[in-house]
């Protein structure tokens, strides 16, 4: 669900508002993968979602420093 966001976000030409939901809506649902990889115990699935959570978290910083400057 997550990569079908990222590919909306990429592929069309959308406000920055927008982008700016997209990205927390993809936040949302790579929390939601890494709490279920907790319940269930997946060590490479934790890690995988600790690095995306870490990487997406990093674009939203930028994202909002970004629209600070400007």
């Amino acid at each position: 669900m997550s990569f079908l966001l990222i590919i909306l976000q990429d592929f069309f030409a959308i406000r920055k508002k927008t982008k700016f939901l997209l990205r927390l809506i993809i936040l949302i649902i790579l929390l939601f993968l890494f709490i279920t990889a907790i319940v269930y115990q997946a060590t490479m699935s934790i890690i995988f979602s600790i690095l995306l959570l870490c990487v997406l978290g990093m674009a939203l910083y930028l994202h909002r420093n970004e629209e600070g400057e400007q």
